[in-house]
């Protein structure tokens, strides 16, 4: 995938294989990611793997201007079951930064991603919105996860729901949320 990237100048792309919750902090120790340097963050994760001291240290990195973009994907469809198989509830201590996850247990899918968001918005970005990501396009089948995008560029929503719209269509009514 790297190797197929057109080149920018001074851009570069590299893989490395592992931990993130590990690696992040030899990332943000490299010097690389400087308070002027424009840095999104993909948080991808199979459920709950992304722990939240990790999601933390993103946003806290820059001492001015904008901080990370992050982009993390909240698993809507199948949080009960992800809360549900996981044995180990440290796990899960360390994804939502402590017990408050016990919180999704007695909600219905589609309120989590607003808790979900008001989580991240509560490490001081200016928006944070949560876009549905559905099972079929143009805005049809069962939600299964959010992309929850915070921001403090001025100009990141507006690019961000034009991308949403060319890719997915449609915002379904009433489902695209927005914390200001």
């Amino acid at each position: 995938m790297v190797e197929n990237q057109p080149g920018k100048k001074n851009r570069s792309i590299e893989y490395h294989r592992g931990d993130f919750n590990v690696w992040v902090d030899a990332v943000l120790q490299s010097g690389i990611i400087k308070d002027t340097t424009a840095t999104f963050a993909l948080l991808d994760q199979r459920s709950t793997e992304c722990e939240w001291s990790t999601v933390e240290k993103l946003a806290k990195h820059k001492s001015g201007g904008n901080k990370i973009e992050l982009f993390y994907f909240f698993p809507t469809g199948w949080i009960h079951r992800a809360l549900n198989a996981q044995k180990d509830k440290a796990v899960l201590d360390r994804w939502w930064g402590g017990p408050g996850w016990k919180k999704f247990i007695d909600i219905r899918q589609p309120d989590s991603a607003a808790i979900a968001m008001e989580k991240v918005k509560s490490l001081g970005y200016k928006e944070v919105s949560a876009w549905p990501i559905r099972s079929r396009k143009e805005g049809e089948g069962r939600t299964m996860y959010h992309m929850i995008h915070a921001t403090d560029h001025v100009v990141a929503p507006k690019l961000m729901y034009r991308a949403y719209r060319n890719l997915i269509g449609n915002v379904p009514a009433g489902e695209q949320l927005t914390l200001l």
